[in-house]
């Protein structure tokens, strides 16, 4: 039988000049398209920007992507989820989820990958009252051996594609399972 779930990642991406990733969770289809023109996934995250009076700011920032035009290192799946339901009506759950999840404004160590820790938990807090595939999913405590092993596995992918790897496919991007972990 051929799985045709849902997939949720966790994504890092690449900050090109800057230290680090850029982390965001990831909503695809099981089949993602080949052509980078397709957007077939959807992407939640959060960016900095600035208010009018020059203040740093932290944006909620979800929208669709190409697995292929997003500039992903390494994806990581922390839960499957039944086709049953369309991708869209998933996405708009995970939406309304993920725009409740507090940004920090006050703490200048807080960052994307903090709000990703924080919304993987509030997935699986309010998913649990929706479906039983959502409260599975795995969460990701900071500062952890899984973190550092992500973390080591996204800077392998990065030197591989700096130095030649070629993503074609989406079957091409560096994907790892940590259910469970």
């Amino acid at each position: 039988m051929s799985d045709t779930k849902h997939r949720v990642y966790v994504v890092l991406q690449h900050r090109w000049d800057m230290p680090g990733f850029d982390w965001a969770i990831q909503l695809s289809p099981c089949v993602e398209s080949s052509d980078p023109s397709v957007q077939d996934s959807h992407l939640f995250r959060i960016v900095n920007t600035t208010t009018p009076d020059g203040q740093p700011k932290w944006q909620y920032v979800p929208h669709l992507i190409g697995a292929l035009g997003s500039q992903i290192i390494a994806r990581y799946i922390v839960v499957k989820l039944s086709s049953a339901d369309s991708i869209q009506s998933v996405a708009k759950f995970m939406d309304k989820v993920l725009r409740r999840v507090p940004l920090e404004e006050c703490d200048s160590s807080w960052n994307c990958r903090n709000w990703v820790l924080c919304a993987l938990m509030a997935l699986r807090t309010q998913g649990i009252a929706v479906s039983n595939e959502l409260s599975m999913i795995t969460c990701i405590t900071g500062g952890t051996e899984l973190e550092e092993k992500m973390l080591t596995f996204a800077e392998k992918q990065k030197t591989a594609i700096k130095y030649g790897k070629v993503i074609k496919h989406p079957k091409d991007l560096a994907v790892w399972d940590i259910r469970g972990r």
